[in-house]
């Protein structure tokens, strides 16, 4: 069974592996808000929600989505942790705000 292993570091960004036996090929993900990964969730519909130094990032089939609808309170601050309460609802732990 292949599965994809998400690998979040502090200062260095997210890769993917989606090939276990490939684990020599490493993907970045490339335009973060930040390289510093804080939390990482993985949502029913495979959306990747990510929470960085400078803020949350959405992730969807591997791209960094638009941030344009995500409230300004989340734009700049660490997001500390990620949970689901349903396939629409998270709850997000920050810093400050």
């Amino acid at each position: 069974m292949l599965s994809v292993i998400w690998v979040a570091t502090d200062g260095w960004g997210l890769n993917l592996i989606k090939d276990q036996s490939e684990l020599n090929s490493i993907s970045t993900i490339d335009n973060l808000t930040n390289e510093s990964v804080l939390s990482l969730h993985e949502g029913s519909s495979g959306l990747i929600l990510v929470g960085t130094y400078k803020g949350l990032n959405l992730i969807e089939n591997g791209v960094v989505q638009n941030r344009d609808f995500i409230p300004d309170y989340l734009q700049d601050d660490r997001v500390l942790a990620i949970e689901s309460l349903n396939e629409e609802e998270y709850l997000i732990g920050t810093f400050s705000n």
